[in-house]
Parts: C-alpha cells; sequence; structure tokens
C-alpha cells in the first residue's frame, strides 16, 4: 500500500478550506452592503426594481463567472 499525501496534503486542504471560507465571507458582506446602498441611491419608488436588478445581476453573475 502506497501512502501519498501526509501533513502536506492536510495542510494544502487547511489553506484551501481558509480561502474558500474567505471569499465566502467577502461575498456575503457585498450582498448584504449591496441591498441598502441600492435603496438610497436613487428615486424611492423605484428601490425595489433596483434591489431586485442588482440581486438579478448577482445571480446571473454566480452562473456565468
Amino acid at each position: 500500500m502506497v501512502r501519498t499525501g501526509g501533513v502536506s496534503a492536510n495542510m494544502a486542504f487547511v489553506a484551501f478550506l481558509f480561502g474558500v471560507c474567505l471569499i465566502a465571507t467577502g461575498l456575503t458582506f457585498l450582498e448584504t452592503i449591496a441591498n441598502p446602498y441600492t435603496t438610497v441611491l436613487g428615486d424611492r419608488r423605484y428601490a425595489a426594481t433596483r434591489i431586485n436588478l442588482a440581486q438579478s445581476c448577482n445571480g446571473v453573475g454566480w452562473i456565468f463567472g
């Protein structure tokens, strides 16, 4: 039986996991901050439309990004 990996494989996984968590945290903050910012950008009547447009662009970005 050949043993591969070891400590270096575990450290690579930890680094990968840290990177994924860091990106997820950044995206969470970005999505949370985008709604109030989008609301105050223009006329109050169109705030819901702007939020829907921003969230739609976010979804499309996830698909094609």
